[in-house]
């Protein structure tokens, strides 16, 4: 259905949130420089923190086992984890939640980290996938899923003009993180995803 459409598609930006979460701790950053790089209302160490520490540990290990062990947590998750600190639920996480809902605090600069272009175009790789193993047959679907369950514009629309600088993106973060999931699908270099709407 199509809540397992948005879990799938969204699920290997976190390969990629583990690879950036990991450098920054490993540079230096502070959590509220990283989540500066994004911005709004839920950055992503606050998303995290908000969604649960302990619900990204399982579904970094499920799919671990059913897509690619690179999915498994990173260290900065599995840290966190270990020390139970959980996020919101437990008070500690990325962030003290004691006092409410986190403000990172925007003077404290940028982490220069995160980088919105890989999380969008890993969602389209993903979404292709999702199209060539037959999920649906139709991006439309996968577009509608993604706006009703996380509340943003579907990765697949966004792309079908572009698509040929995605896989540039792609093979972009490829080289920056040394992950081979990020490699573009076959339909996706194809093109030919764009007429299936």
């Amino acid at each position: 259905g199509p809540g397992f459409i948005v879990n799938r598609v969204a699920a290997p930006v976190q390969i990629y949130q583990n690879f950036v979460f990991d450098l920054a701790q490993e540079k230096g950053f502070t959590w509220e420089q990283l989540d500066n790089d994004s911005g709004g209302p839920m950055p992503t160490c606050v998303l995290a923190d908000f969604v649960g520490i302990d619900t990204l540990i399982h579904t970094q290990n499920y799919y671990a086992k059913t897509l690619s062990p690179e999915f498994a947590p990173g260290k900065v998750v599995t840290e966190l984890f270990e020390a139970g600190k959980l996020g919101a639920k437990t008070g500690q996480g990325f962030y003290d939640w004691s006092k409410g809902r986190p403000k990172p605090d925007r003077k404290a600069g940028k982490a220069k980290l995160m980088k919105i272009k890989f999380p969008m175009a890993i969602m389209l790789n993903e979404g292709c996938r999702v199209l060539e193993e037959g999920i649906t047959n139709s991006w439309k679907v996968i577009d509608d899923a993604m706006a009703a369950g996380l509340n943003m514009m579907g990765p697949m629309g966004l792309a079908a003009k572009n698509w040929e600088t995605q896989v540039d993106v792609l093979k972009e973060l490829m080289e920056l993180t040394g992950k081979t999931y990020f490699e573009p699908c076959e339909l996706l270099k194809s093109g030919k995803w764009v007429e299936m709407e």
